[in-house]
């Protein structure tokens, strides 16, 4: 029998940090985000440089994420989309300095999504 092998087209993780909703309690925000390793046209995507960037957004995003969810210390459930914008916000800031670290030019686009943004009730009720 003949194997096989599949490459993820994607890397990324989740995190998972306490945060105090009003009137609720605390909660556990899940977050994940996943950075396309080999967007639309792979050309330019199979550079050493690009994957190595790609290797240090998918350590950093982590920074980027607990800092903004830790810039308050309580939450509206009315909050958290414009907590996800905000994430959204410094992972594009995130990317564009990234690049220019790794010489990557402006053009080249870096595909990321927020795939995760939930909350998991930890109350003992």
């Amino acid at each position: 029998m003949a194997g096989s092998f599949y490459s993820s087209p994607s890397r990324g993780s989740s995190l998972a940090t306490s945060v105090l909703i009003d009137d609720k309690g605390i909660f556990n925000l899940v977050i994940s985000v996943n950075f396309l390793n080999e967007p639309f046209d792979k050309a330019p995507y199979t550079s050493d440089s690009y994957e190595e960037m790609i290797k240090r957004l998918n350590i950093e995003w982590h920074n980027v994420v607990l800092n903004q969810v830790l810039a308050s210390n309580s939450y509206k459930t009315s909050d958290l989309p414009v907590l996800k914008k905000s994430i959204d916000s410094g992972l594009s800031q995130l990317v564009a300095s990234t690049k220019k670290k790794y010489g990557i030019k402006d053009n080249v686009e870096v595909v990321y999504s927020v795939g995760n943004f939930y909350l998991v009730n930890i109350n003992n009720e």
